[in-house]
């Protein structure tokens, strides 16, 4: 599991995450992000054989997840019943990828 610390470096790279960036498409710059993300999260954990092919999968992952949690939370009834944020302990810290949920879903 990616931990804080690397989300915040996928934060400030959003050329990984956010489909509006305009280097999003260029494959050459994310590969140098990811290559970039894959030795922090090798020293962080102290692992060895953490590749790009393995974070890059694990991060679409985590947004993947990220859109369906929050989903969750809207389709949440209001009240003393309704939850305001997601279980999910990566949840508060991938909040930053909130904004493509707004965009994927709300089309201006």
């Amino acid at each position: 599991m990616l931990l804080p610390p690397s989300v915040s470096s996928i934060e400030k790279n959003k050329c990984v995450w956010d489909t509006r960036e305009e280097n999003y498409s260029k494959s050459n710059m994310k590969r140098e992000v990811f290559k970039k993300l894959t030795e922090a999260l090798k020293q962080y954990l102290n692992m060895g054989p953490v590749t790009p092919d393995i974070v890059r999968p694990k991060l679409k992952s985590l947004r993947q997840y990220f859109f369906r949690e929050m989903l969750k939370t809207r389709n949440t009834p209001s009240g003393s019943s309704g939850k305001t944020s997601g279980k999910w302990e990566l949840f508060d810290s991938l909040n930053f990828l909130a904004v493509i949920v707004v965009n994927v879903h709300n089309p201006s």
